[in-house]
């Protein structure tokens, strides 16, 4: 359970989390708040130029990649040196996917080429998620070991979401899958059931590359088991890991206190600027933003065939336009109907493989 997480306070932590969302990133602020532990992420950099979110999450030094990370290298290593010399302890949450499929055919392509490549590596494809990117993962190994380039203990992660009662993760080929975003969110009754286990990762890119092979091909199978039976498995079962001695238990969200914060925040704003005699300009400030946001949104899932590509405001138009630019846009998301996915039986590894001691 909870424990789990208050074992790592005031530690540095690297989270391995699969990619089937893009509101992930607010996951990981939920867990982190759960003992107060500073949250940072490894996001495309193309987030940072987008309007208050992004901005402040470049003030807060996330770490941002060009997709190369002959690129990045220098200085994402600056990065971890850096919080390592002010002694300040965060944990990082790093989504190795490195992408999100749609429904376009450079989506699907993508999901082919994935196939491929884990036919390469001996594995049966993927159905739930996509290859991880592993070339120059080691690097954020030093996250967890101070800067030392050894191996390290990380922690991977296994998301899904449901929402009323319906499971949004569905397998890729599967027309009727969600990928929830932050209009996902405002719709209500959104649950993320969360897996996570120890996962020692070595510093040698080859042993890694298999290693986080391995690591997806088992996110792959508790994601097919909670697609099957709507929950993640209680006993060890086909391979998957035993979570009978740390059983899953629901962490409450404080609608109460968060409101009250909330609020509170716009109480005291409102008394600032209403005593500076400005409140009236903040108000329609206000209202043109929330305007502002609501018609890129709007204009953005136009653009993108009917998709909705928002982790943060103004993504889902800037993507949009960027992606028209490129031809990448391609077909629309197939309308909803009745499907039936037969899920692949994958042969388990051995556990002695693929290391596990708790799960959430």
């Amino acid at each position: 359970g909870l424990q789990f997480f208050e074992a790592r306070r005031d530690e540095n932590a690297l989270f391995l989390a699969n990619h089937n969302a893009r509101i992930d990133w607010i996951i990981g602020l939920f867990m982190g708040s759960v003992v107060n532990q500073r949250v940072s992420f490894v996001t495309e950099a193309f987030i940072m130029i987008l309007p208050i979110i992004g901005w402040f999450r470049y003030l807060v030094e996330d770490m941002f990649v060009f997709r190369s990370f002959k690129q990045d290298k220098d200085r994402m290593e600056k990065n971890i040196q850096a919080f390592h010399d002010s002694k300040c302890t965060r944990w990082v949450f790093l989504c190795p996917e490195g992408a999100i499929v749609d429904f376009s055919h450079a989506d699907k392509q993508y999901v082919k080429d994935c196939n491929k490549f884990c036919q390469s590596m001996g594995l049966e494809p993927f159905e739930m998620v996509l290859t991880p990117r592993y070339k120059g993962l080691q690097c954020f190994n030093k996250i967890v070991t101070n800067g030392v380039d050894c191996d390290a203990t990380d922690l991977s992660v296994t998301m899904t979401y449901t929402q009323n009662g319906e499971k949004l993760s569905k397998p890729l080929k599967d027309a009727n899958r969600v990928i929830p975003d932050l209009w996902v969110i405002l719709k209500g009754n959104l649950t993320c059931h969360v897996n996570v286990r120890e996962l020692v990762l070595s510093n040698d890119p080859e042993v890694m590359k298999h290693q986080i092979m391995r690591d997806y091909a088992f996110k792959d199978r508790l994601l097919k088991h909670f697609w099957v039976h709507g929950e993640y498995p209680q006993e060890a079962d086909a391979g998957l890991p035993e979570s009978a001695s740390s059983p899953y238990e629901e962490v409450p969200v404080p609608h109460t206190l968060q409101n009250a914060s909330l609020f509170g925040q716009f109480a005291l704003w409102g008394s600032v600027l209403g005593y500076f005699g400005v409140l009236y300009w903040a108000y329609y400030i206000l209202v043109s933003f929330y305007i502002i946001i609501m018609v890129s949104h709007i204009t953005g899932e136009i653009l993108a065939n009917g998709q909705s590509r928002e982790s943060i405001p103004f993504e889902g138009l800037t993507k949009a336009l960027l992606f028209r630019m490129i031809g990448r846009e391609g077909a629309a998301k197939p309308e909803s109907k009745p499907a039936r996915v037969e899920l692949n039986a994958v042969e388990p590894e051995p556990e002695s493989q693929i290391p596990s001691r708790n799960v959430v």
